[in-house]
Formats: C-alpha cells, sequence, structure tokens
C-alpha cells in the first residue's frame, strides 16, 4: 500500500524595498528620492509638504550640467543600475501649458528652460522616443543624463528639492552694478569660500526681475572692461571670484559653459 503524505511548504520571497533617501547639500540644495509612487501632479503638491531644516520641499529643478552631473553620481551611489531599484523619478518639468515649451512649473516662476518637443538633459545626445501625450518630465536614472516626457497621469517615483527656489535680488542691493550691455551683476560674499560647483548653484537660485541668474559670463571687451572699472568701486569686494569660465574636456579650451550651449 502506499501511502500519500501531504506537506505544507512556505514560500519565502525576498524583494528590495527601498526607504527614502535624502542627499548631502549640493550649493544651497538638498534632495530627497520619495518612494512612494504618484502622478505628476500629485507629486507636485506633495512635494511642497515636505521641510527639511526649516525650507519647504519643491519637486526638483535642475539648472546646470554640474547639477544634473551630481545628482547622476548620488542616484548611482544610493541605488546602482545593476539593481534597478530606481528607473525613473518625476522631476518639476512640463509643457503642459503649451507644446514644446519646457518649464519648471515647481518653481514659482515657472521658469522655461527648453523649446522643443524633447526634453533632452544637459550633455544628453541620445533622443529619447517621446509619446504625443507626454507632457511631464523624468529623470531615467538607468540612462546617462537622460529625461523624457511621459504623459503626467502615470504613477512613478519623485525627487524632491530643498533650498532657495528663488532668491530675489532688489534692484536697489547696492551690491549690484548698473546696466552693461542689458546685463546686470551682484557680487556675493558668502560666509565661507564655496566651491565652483556651489558658486554655480548658488548663482542659478537667484533671480533679479523674474529672470534667473548665472555665474558671470562676459562675450564682449566691453563687458568685461566696464564690469572691471565697476569692480573697482565696490566697497568690501573680495580679491578673487568665480566666473562661468571652464576647461571642460581639459585640454585648454576655456569656454564660458554657464551659457547654454557653451560659447568659447
Amino acid at each position: 500500500m502506499s501511502v500519500v503524505v501531504s506537506c505544507a511548504m512556505v514560500v519565502v520571497l525576498t524583494c528590495v524595498v527601498m526607504a527614502d533617501v535624502t542627499s548631502p547639500r549640493l550649493g544651497s540644495s538638498r534632495y530627497r528620492i520619495v518612494t512612494r509612487r504618484a502622478t505628476f501632479e500629485d507629486a507636485l503638491s506633495t512635494a511642497t509638504s515636505f521641510t527639511l531644516n526649516g525650507q519647504q520641499g519643491y519637486l526638483a529643478t535642475i539648472d546646470s550640467e554640474i547639477e544634473q552631473g551630481y545628482l547622476r553620481q548620488w542616484l548611482e551611489s544610493v541605488s546602482p543600475t545593476s539593481e534597478r531599484i530606481l528607473k525613473a523619478l518625476w522631476i518639476g518639468g512640463s509643457d503642459d501649458e503649451q507644446e514644446g515649451q519646457w518649464r519648471w512649473v515647481s518653481h514659482p516662476a515657472r521658469i522655461l528652460f527648453r523649446s522643443g518637443t524633447t526634453p533632452n538633459a544637459y550633455s544628453n545626445t541620445q533622443q529619447q522616443s517621446v509619446s504625443a501625450t507626454g507632457n511631464c518630465m523624468i529623470m531615467m536614472t538607468a540612462a546617462p543624463n537622460a529625461w523624457r516626457d511621459i504623459p503626467c497621469g502615470r504613477t512613478r517615483q519623485y525627487l524632491v528639492e530643498f533650498g532657495p527656489s528663488s532668491q530675489t535680488v532688489d534692484t536697489r542691493d547696492p551690491g549690484l552694478s548698473p546696466v552693461i550691455e542689458n546685463k546686470r551683476y551682484k557680487v556675493v560674499v558668502p560666509e565661507e569660500k564655496v566651491t565652483f560647483a556651489d558658486a554655480w548653484s548658488l548663482a542659478t537660485s537667484m533671480r533679479l526681475n523674474g529672470k534667473p541668474g548665472r555665474l558671470a559670463t562676459f562675450l564682449s571687451e566691453i563687458q568685461l572692461s566696464s564690469t572691471v572699472e565697476w569692480l573697482s568701486s565696490v566697497p568690501g569686494r573680495p580679491t578673487f571670484a568665480w566666473i562661468g569660465l571652464q576647461d571642460v574636456s581639459g585640454n585648454g579650451e576655456w569656454q564660458f559653459s554657464s551659457v547654454t550651449p557653451a560659447q568659447t
């Protein structure tokens, strides 16, 4: 006689769950990965409910190649692409108001940062396929520097930024230059010395008459000579100051790379 024995079986399924993670500081900002999935509108709204050290959160805005590169490096450190835990994160870009006019809608000034149907990131040469109904932007964590537009109603994890989304410069600020060829310049003296990357981030967070700042560029002799003359009259001016000039490739080709696209 054969005997059949029924046995219960316990199966252990292992899954990787990632908790929310907050970054170190980059300039005046820090970032948090929120792992709860949400639609773009929900992420845009919920981001403002987060605070960190008294600073209100907002869906991240990425204003420079340096900021983009920092975020890529940090995201890789907390979630290596080989693990595929994070694949895409909402950031604060949308062309929902006008097709092809990409704005940082999480920023109070709703800054226009790109025109065109594909919101590619800084230095990204890969063209991403886009959807005709894709009006909200994600950062593709597994593709170098890639941004992509997808339908706003899809759910994704999202990236919250904590920092001054706007530092308004008063037009009467004594540290502000007169108009020099349609530009004005401001001397910024932080309490402590800052790196080039931090200076870049601080500059892009400043606004004058609603327009974003950047590290100084001089594209004519008049701009340079007039600014030097003005600086000589500024009390407490620093001996040295960062400007937006870089040897990006390291081969002696200096560029004002805070201009997009870079100009030599």
